[in-house]
């Protein structure tokens, strides 16, 4: 209550009284319910006088579509694919579409762990990973192979620390003086070029590789020798950081791989995409400079010769596990290596990445398969009707070459359990070929009217990249045979990330055609005898369409079409 106090002496004049608080008035916050995509709230309350908050309302969250009708959404995880949702919605009656299949994200590694799994990255700085043994087991063989071995291993690891720490010299030096090796015999030579052949790492060999010296008619030291480009370890640590990097990358796409042929076709894949093969400036002769007949010049994108084809095979493979022997010999006249690598069915095939890259040869063609997964009896050369062996002859004689090589299969690689290339699967009205590692052309189909050709299919639970349009043939050419069954598509739209054109001829129907800045080729007679086409919407520049390889006789019997490009129209 009011009350007063003498203000001189400060007496109570009027004593004040206590009186009750008053107490809240609550005043209720309705509840709000949730929807399929928004959130609600709970029943809350406030005091009508004050305002202060009772009964805190809390968030309630969205229920979701009901999919009584379709199906729910579903995340990728690092290894397993989902997809988006699909149907009607009970509740809300949305419709959600059809249903879209998401690849597996992939994993997400730091310090060689996935930090969205439990998944362990091996290390890429392990210089052991990219080595083969098979040149050091070879070795048991000979009278004196206890030594000869322990030469190998001695060179191993002064290799091997003269690598990890980045030295700088132009050599460095093995003692052996114990190991009785005898000057007059050549088994010695024999154990380096097979240490050499099993480490395709170590591009900074020197391609005359080693010196020797004697004492008394025995071996006393072996100095082995340090390309000049590469005796300054800064150097070598620069490019061993970009080796490495790029090696993590390529393997991150086949480490979920169990397929001993799909490891060899998804690395034969992306070092033929990345380089071709290189010559002096004549363009005749093959690039003498050692990073062209080692790994360098594939992760530099410089290019390389045979050597650097098979060695940075043999590396990758040896990285994943993967059986495999680097091969030296002659083909077609000259020295040549390639490799062998044992696939699912635990027997060798042949294998020569180098004339496999046909992008040298005839840029618009895919690589060919012709010297993939090849047999003693393989046919590679139809105009001279010559075989593997016939076309290729390892060397068996000499210390540059091994004494013996594994028995390859007698017949033609074929499991149930892979899809090798060339194989064909149907996903709805469409037909696919396996053209690579997870790469595949539409090459049939019995869609009519408006189509798009999509950016990948999932076929028995894996994804496969949709990247042309047109039957494949062994050679890698493109055949001109017309997609579709029959000729009704009116409007084709070619997605992103297709590279190859072909198999439209006698689309009379069509008359609209869009195509991603991706394409690259377009085959000969791609569009030969459409009729009606007279507009080509291309997502790119006018640059960029005069960049696009075109077959000849492309648009053969079409009249004038006008290409609509991101910077203005040509016609064509």
């Amino acid at each position: 209550t009011e009350g007063s106090h003498c203000d001189r002496c400060g007496e109570t004049l009027i004593a004040q009284e206590s009186v009750d608080a008053l107490g809240h008035i609550t005043v209720i916050d309705k509840a709000v319910a949730p929807t399929c995509t928004e959130a609600g709230l709970s029943e809350g309350s406030h005091c009508g006088r004050c305002n202060t908050v009772l009964v805190k309302q809390t968030i309630v969250s969205a229920k979701g579509h009901n999919m009584a009708s379709g199906e729910a959404a579903k995340a990728p995880t690092c290894t397993e694919y989902g997809w988006t949702a699909s149907g009607n919605c009970s509740d809300c009656g949305t419709t959600l579409g059809e249903k879209v299949y998401l690849k597996a994200t992939g994993h997400t590694v730091v310090n060689h762990e996935c930090i969205n799994c439990d998944y362990e990255r091996i290390n890429f700085e392990d210089v052991e990973i990219y080595d083969s043994d098979y040149g050091y087991n070879s070795l048991a063989a000979f009278e004196n192979g206890a030594a000869l071995q322990e030469l190998y291993r001695r060179i191993d690891k002064a290799a091997a620390d003269f690598h990890i720490n980045n030295t700088t010299g132009d050599s460095f030096t093995i003692s052996c003086s114990d190991l009785g090796l005898r000057a007059d015999e050549t088994d010695f030579k024999k154990a380096i070029f097979r240490f050499m052949y099993d480490h395709p790492l170590y591009y900074w060999l020197s391609g005359s590789f080693s010196s020797y010296h004697y004492s008394d008619w025995m071996l006393a030291t072996v100095v082995v020798k340090v390309e000049p480009s590469y005796q300054d370890g800064s150097i070598r640590a620069q490019y061993n950081e970009l080796i490495y990097q790029l090696a993590e990358k390529y393997y991150s796409l086949v480490e979920n791989e169990d397929s001993a042929y799909n490891i060899p076709l998804a690395y034969h894949d992306i070092i033929v995409e990345a380089i071709d093969y290189v010559f002096e400036d004549d363009g005749v002769t093959p690039q003498d400079d050692r990073w062209a007949h080692s790994i360098l010049g594939v992760f530099t994108g410089e290019g390389v010769v045979c050597e650097g084809y098979a060695k940075a095979l043999q590396m990758m493979l040896n990285a994943s596990g993967v059986d495999n022997i680097y091969v030296t010999g002659t083909a077609n006249g000259g020295g040549h290596a390639w490799s062998m690598v044992k696939l699912d069915d635990g027997k060798w095939y042949w294998f020569d990445s180098t004339w496999n890259d046909s992008g040298h040869y005839a840029p618009e063609r895919l690589p060919g398969r012709f010297y993939f997964a090849a047999t003693d009896d393989t046919l590679v050369d139809e105009q001279n009707n010559l075989t593997f062996v016939q076309d290729h002859f390892a060397d068996l004689e000499s210390i540059y070459g091994w004494d013996s090589l594994p028995e390859r299969s007698d017949v033609e690689f074929d499991d149930q359990d892979v899809l090798e290339v060339f194989n064909t699967f149907n996903v709805g009205k469409n037909t696919y070929q396996i053209v690579g590692y997870h790469k595949v052309h539409l090459i049939a189909s019995t869609a009519t009217g408006a189509f798009e050709v999509p950016q990948y299919v999932l076929y028995d639970g894996e994804f496969y990249d949709v990247i042309g349009a047109g039957t494949v043939k062994l050679y890698g050419n493109v055949t001109t045979t017309s997609i579709f069954a029959y000729n009704s598509v009116t409007n084709l739209t070619f997605s992103d990330g297709i590279v190859h054109i072909q198999g439209l001829a006698n689309c009379k129907s069509l008359t609209t055609v869009t195509i991603a800045s991706s394409a690259k080729f377009i085959d000969a007679y791609a569009f030969a005898y459409c009729y009606s086409l007279k507009n080509i919407y291309f997502e790119g520049s006018i640059s960029e369409w005069n960049a696009i390889q075109k077959g000849s006789n492309w648009k053969d019997g079409c009249s004038t079409i006008t290409v609509h490009c991101s910077d203005g129209n040509i016609t064509v």
